[in-house]
């Protein structure tokens, strides 16, 4: 990790990269891990993000080593209802 800075706005983006087009929430979630991830590889005062092309390859590497999530009804986990 070179600097944190940035990182949470690299989450937000790269999940809403996803969402518009209709991706499911885990697959934005992926999205906006690995754009969050490579922001911290960036001093801040640099301006360097993550390709389209590359967050693509990155997320389908990652689920495909990786098991597929489960959906859950959010009323069935306990607590949460």
């Amino acid at each position: 990790m070179v600097d944190t800075n940035g990182a949470g706005d690299a989450v937000a983006s790269g999940f809403l990269f996803g969402w518009p087009a209709g991706e499911p929430p885990h697959r934005c979630g992926l999205h906006g891990a690995v754009a969050g991830a490579y922001a911290c590889t960036v001093p801040s005062t640099q301006t360097d993000s993550v390709s389209r092309d590359e967050l693509l390859l990155l997320v389908a590497e990652l689920e495909s080593t990786t098991s597929t999530p489960r959906s859950v009804h959010v009323g069935a986990v306990e607590g949460l209802a």
